[in-house]
């Protein structure tokens, strides 16, 4: 009987230690698949950070790397991974003590640093560089991670912001607006004056100099019970902005109507952009005070004043008026639109800008008008709506003569575009001149390729402005022979392979030249790539089919055509009929196919001549 319970007890144990391995080895699959999950979801955020990231082991070989990284090094991942760091993307501190690999195994905990690194394609990159160690469970560092982030782009911006800076200062200063900025301090409590344009400071009889850094209310004492102040604090708190509506302001200096549009900059800074409304808002309310308005005040003023209706006819019009549009009033009263001073061109447009304006006026809005001679004028217009009670009584409308100012204007710009197309013509005629100069040989080689290019892309039916990028890029291809020595590029026997290395560098150097010049078409890659094939035995990069540029493949084949039929230091003229033969025979594994079939339309059909 012992021994029956002694085996039940046994058996029992037995089966007690089976569930619980059993259980240990279910805990042990859950920990795995957990493991597994979370693996997983690591390896996710790692290839869908934004900025570049690899993870470096002590010995400085890569161990794992995201597509960002790939994408910002030029290399694919398979070709980064088992690579030294500094193989793949090297920068000035590698190799030297301030290595930010050496200086994280030496101790630091985290290092961001700004780095000027060589894509694999050559091309600088600017970079914010982030390192951290990584630690075993030890508490050991057994690598780094480092992150980057592609920051060439905000460099270009930044620079093109600082190169801007002195167009938006001179614009800020030159508006005819006022334009005062505020600075808040405690949270928006209360302001001090921080910038005042030139309109500003004539409106308010100020000199900058002297309120700059005082508060608001220290030089505006009246400004609280204009009650701008409170725009200020609202605006600075909700972010919106708010046009304040004409108001007259006064304090122990100055008086004067001004209507205010208030917001607030990203820096949590406050604008007011206003104007002075003193004399037009004089006119008004005479106008307002009685039917029988001041004709003195109209009569004698220098800027035409005409007066309309609510159905549009032409109630009154002042002497001014009658001088700038050479019409006497007898004339014009009770005219409807379209008033004989609108250009035939603009009636629609000036008729439906009447309608809003009698709902709510206007504000220094530009209109270019005819006088009685079909002689154009510019004004500046000011229109305002009076009302009885809820209906309009009729719309007062002020001019203000800005014809000199506009023809001025135009004259700047006209002035600038010649200057900026000289210097354009001037540039390019330049460098082209430079390589003609040093190699005769080719003297003439580019305006001869550029000729063909040009005949080339019309029979492809390309708009103006690519056809003149090609024409561009063409005059000035060869620019970067100005690198090699006059006596290789005039050599009569056979290139070394030294000095064919040195030849294949001309794109590269062209492109550096060349990139630095603002065309608003790629010019500089057009010339890197002009020797590159679609089965990329080309030069530099090697590219393939749609790698290169399709104004680079028409480039291309006119370099080849000219180059084959014009005398060379090495040999003879090859002829046309040579260049056609080469390009036929290649057409579609060097030469593009579209590309080659239009040059042979223009050198055979059209009878297309280099002279």
């Amino acid at each position: 009987m012992k021994d029956e319970k002694s085996s039940e007890r046994e058996k029992d144990r037995k089966i007690e230690k089976n569930n619980e391995l059993l259980q240990k080895s279910e805990d042990l699959e859950f920990i795995k698949n957990k493991l597994d999950e979370i693996t997983g979801e690591l390896n996710q955020v790692f290839n869908a950070a934004i900025d570049g990231m690899v993870i470096i082991d002590r010995n400085y070989n890569i161990l794992k790397a995201n597509r960002v990284f790939s994408g910002i090094c030029g290399f694919k991942i398979e070709e980064i991974i088992g690579k030294k760091c500094f193989e793949i993307f090297s920068g000035h501190e590698c190799n030297t003590k301030n290595c930010v690999i050496r200086r994280i195994l030496e101790g630091e905990e985290y290092i961001t640093i700004e780095s000027e690194r060589k894509n694999k394609y050559g091309e600088k990159v600017n970079l914010i560089l982030s390192v951290s160690p990584l630690r075993n469970q030890k508490g050991e560092i057994t690598g780094v991670v480092e992150c980057y982030r592609d920051i060439t782009s905000y460099r270009e911006a930044y620079n093109e912001i600082k190169a801007s800076e002195y167009r938006f200062r001179e614009l800020f200063n030159n508006m005819s607006s006022g334009v005062a900025i505020y600075e808040p301090v405690e949270n928006g409590k209360d302001f001090i004056i921080k910038d005042l344009n030139k309109a500003a400071q004539k409106i308010e009889n100020i000199k900058k100099d002297s309120v700059i850094g005082k508060r608001v209310l220290e030089v505006f004492p009246g400004i609280k019970k204009f009650g701008l102040y409170d725009v200020f604090q609202r605006v600075y708190k909700t972010g919106k902005t708010e046009k304040y509506p004409v108001s007259f302001y006064k304090d122990d200096r100055i008086t004067g109507w001004r209507r205010n549009y208030i917001f607030r900059l990203p820096s949590g800074e406050i604008v007011a952009v206003y104007d002075d409304l003193t004399r037009q808002k004089q006119a008004e309310q005479l106008l307002k005070e009685s039917e029988e308005f001041s004709s003195s005040l109209m009569e004698n003023s220098p800027n035409p004043i005409y007066v309309i209706n609510k159905d549009y006819s032409i109630k009154y019009v002042n002497p001014a008026m009658e001088n700038i549009v050479g019409f006497k009033a007898n004339e014009l009263l009770g005219k409807t639109p379209p008033y004989p001073w609108w250009p035939e061109r603009l009636k629609s447009r000036y008729g439906d800008l009447l309608k809003e304006d009698m709902k709510q006026g206007c504000s220094a809005r530009e209109h270019l008008f005819v006088n009685s001679m079909n002689k154009e004028f510019w004004v500046a217009i000011y229109n305002k709506p009076v009302f009885s009670g809820r209906e309009i009584k009729y719309l007062i409308i002020n001019w203000f003569d800005i014809t000199d100012h506009k023809i001025m204007e135009n004259n700047l710009k006209e002035s600038y575009t010649i200057l900026k197309n000289t210097l354009h013509s001037a540039i390019i005629d330049a460098l082209g001149n430079i390589v003609e100069k040093r190699d005769p040989y080719t003297s003439g080689h580019q305006k001869r390729v550029s000729k063909l290019a040009v005949a080339i892309s019309e029979e492809l039916g390309l708009s103006d402005e690519i056809i003149d990028c090609i024409k561009t890029a063409s005059d000035i291809h060869d620019i970067g022979k100005i690198n090699i020595p006059v006596s290789i590029l005039t050599k009569p026997g056979k290139l070394t392979d030294i000095e064919f290395r040195m030849i294949k560098t001309h794109p590269d150097v062209g492109y550096e030249i060349v990139r630095e010049i603002e065309f608003q078409m790629p010019v500089a890659e057009i010339i890197l790539e002009h020797h590159e094939k679609l089965n990329g035995s080309g030069y530099p990069r090697g590219l393939k089919e749609e790698d290169i540029m399709f104004e680079a493949k028409i480039l291309t084949v006119a370099d080849v055509v000219e180059a084959m039929s014009s005398d060379r230091p090495y040999r003879p003229a090859l002829g046309i009929d040579a260049a056609i033969d080469e390009i036929k025979s290649n057409r579609g594994s060097l030469y593009d196919a579209r590309v080659v079939d239009a040059c042979i339309r223009v050198l055979r059909e059209k009878e297309f001549k280099f002279d």
